[in-house]
Order: C-alpha cells, then sequence, then structure tokens
C-alpha cells in the first residue's frame, strides 16, 4: 500500500479573486449581523439588507465585468479594497446611524404637512 502525494492544482486568479471577495463577503455579513443584535436607534433590519445588496452587487459585478473584459488581468485588488468598502459602511452605520448621514430619508416629525 503505496501512498502517492496528491497533486494540488493551484487557483486560477479570477477564481482566487471570488474566494477573496467571497471571504470579504462574510466579514461584511458578520458585522451587520452584529449590527441587527445591537440595532443602533434608526436602523431597520431593511438598510442592513440594502447595505448588503448593494455592496455585493457592486463588488460581484465589478470581478464578473473586468473578468470578461479583461480575462488575463490579475483582480488581486479588488477583495482588499472590497474588504475595506465593507468595513467602512458598517462602520458609519454603527457610529451614525441612516437618518443622521441621510437626512433625505428621515421621516417627517408628525404635524409638518
Amino acid at each position: 500500500m503505496t501512498t502517492e502525494p496528491v497533486e494540488r492544482v493551484p487557483l486560477s486568479p479570477y477564481r482566487r479573486t471570488l474566494l477573496l471577495l467571497g471571504i470579504a463577503a462574510l466579514f461584511l455579513l458578520t458585522g451587520v449581523l452584529r449590527l441587527a443584535l445591537v440595532a443602533p436607534k434608526g436602523v431597520h433590519p431593511w438598510h442592513l439588507g440594502l447595505l448588503v445588496g448593494a455592496w455585493s452587487l457592486a463588488w460581484g459585478g465589478a470581478a464578473i465585468l473586468l473578468h470578461r473584459l479583461r480575462p488575463q488581468a490579475d483582480l488581486g485588488f479588488l477583495p482588499p479594497v472590497a474588504l475595506l468598502t465593507g468595513w467602512g459602511l458598517v462602520l458609519l452605520v454603527r457610529l451614525a446611524p441612516l437618518p443622521l448621514h441621510a437626512p433625505h430619508l428621515r421621516p417627517a416629525p408628525p404635524g409638518s404637512d
């Protein structure tokens, strides 16, 4: 009974980029879930869902579009930038909830017709 070494196939740059974007998405999702548990004043669950959806659409779309336009390009810069962007968005919501940094989305006070 001999054991032969398993040959490891390296990931293509595109697959590596998607894997790292997935890890960045997990970090964003963890931060959003922590925010949902604490629920700062003025932050509703659908705000957090929109945040995750918009982030995922933007960075997933960027990865797919760049891969289609430039198949040989190394997209190694996308995951770190996406991670930092997601972290920044979570910090913005945590430190300044939506009504504070988006006054046009704030509901009108009663009686101000």
